[in-house]
């Protein structure tokens, strides 16, 4: 079973603000206990669920790359 465990965003493409729009819209989460979103400089990346709940990953390019989807395989 496959659960999308992020959602990434890349700056370059989108602002903040207009990214937690999408998200919203979408029904995503836009934050996470612990999140820090610092720590990446060249995208926003919204935790979903908790990564250690998951044994793989792929990723899922949505809106011609604009945004990734990070799926947690269990």
């Amino acid at each position: 079973m496959s659960e999308i465990q992020s959602v990434v965003v890349t700056r370059r493409k989108w602002c903040k603000q207009c990214a937690i729009n999408w998200l919203k819209e979408n029904k995503f989460k836009t934050s996470f206990k612990n999140d820090d979103e610092e720590k990446y400089s060249t995208q926003y990346r919204y935790r979903q669920t908790d990564p250690k709940k998951y044994k793989s990953f792929t990723t899922k390019k949505i809106l011609n790359g604009k945004i990734l989807l990070i799926m947690g395989h269990k």
